[in-house]
Order: structure tokens, then C-alpha cells, then sequence
């Protein structure tokens, strides 16, 4: 993640945010595929891109959060994207667990499942922000 904050400057100005997340959310899915064929490598390096990609993208976010925003409503914002932020690892760690008590396929189908959810959220978005442009 560091390295993705130290190199954002210098290597990845042209790409778009959108166009980074989708990577990201694609390695979030090799991933899953990593786990369903019990390929730890595959596992490791998915989530050393993804938080590579995190580190790109995270000055960008925050970047066009205060640019977009007025000052007054900043903290609230801010505090918002911040809590959920916090909130999004331990519920995601609460549920796959759970789902590993059905069975460890089902976890990691659980898993691929997720990220293909994350993968349409970000097209719907992408299209949302394209009608409005």
C-alpha cells in the first residue's frame, strides 16, 4: 500500500481511478479463484496487487472528496467515508467465517461472490457517472 502511495505520482497519473478499482476488483476475484484452488501464491499476490492499487487510489479518493465538497459539510463526509472504511473488514471477516462452518468451498464461493458483486457496483457507478457527465 505504501508503495502504491509512493508511486502514484510518477507512474499511474494517466490511469483512471475506475479503470484502477476494476483491476483491483479483478484481483479481489483471482483471489477467490485462488482459494477455491487452494493456490496460496495466487492468494498472496492478489492481495499484494490489490493493496498496491489501494495505496494508488487512496490519495486520488480523498483528493477528489475535497475538491468536490464544500468546506462546511468536509467533516461529515469525511467521517462518513471514514466509518465505513472501518466497518468493511471486520463484517466482511465476521461473515466468511460463518460461511466456512458449511464448508470451505462455499466460503470461497463466497468469496468469488463478493467480488463479482463489487465488479457490478463498479460499472453501475462508472455508467451512473457517464449519464450524468
Amino acid at each position: 500500500m505504501i508503495l502504491g502511495n509512493v508511486l502514484n505520482t510518477k507512474l499511474f497519473l494517466k490511469i483512471s481511478m475506475h479503470k484502477l478499482n476494476n483491476v483491483a476488483n479483478l484481483f479481489i476475484s483471482i483471489g477467490g479463484i485462488g482459494f477455491l484452488l487452494n493456490n496460496l501464491y495466487l492468494v498472496f499476490v492478489s492481495a499484494g496487487i490489490v493493496s498496491f492499487l489501494l495505496g494508488v487510489v487512496s490519495p486520488r479518493f480523498s483528493a477528489k472528496v475535497i475538491n468536490k465538497y464544500p468546506t462546511e459539510h468536509l467533516g461529515g463526509i469525511v467521517t462518513t467515508v471514514n466509518s465505513l472504511l472501518v466497518l468493511i473488514p471486520p463484517v466482511t471477516s465476521f461473515i466468511f467465517p460463518i460461511l466456512t462452518n458449511v464448508s470451505l468451498t462455499f466460503a470461497y464461493s463466497g468469496f468469488l461472490f463478493y467480488s463479482l458483486i463489487l465488479l457490478i457496483l463498479s460499472f453501475i457507478i462508472l455508467r451512473i457517472e457517464k449519464d450524468i457527465h
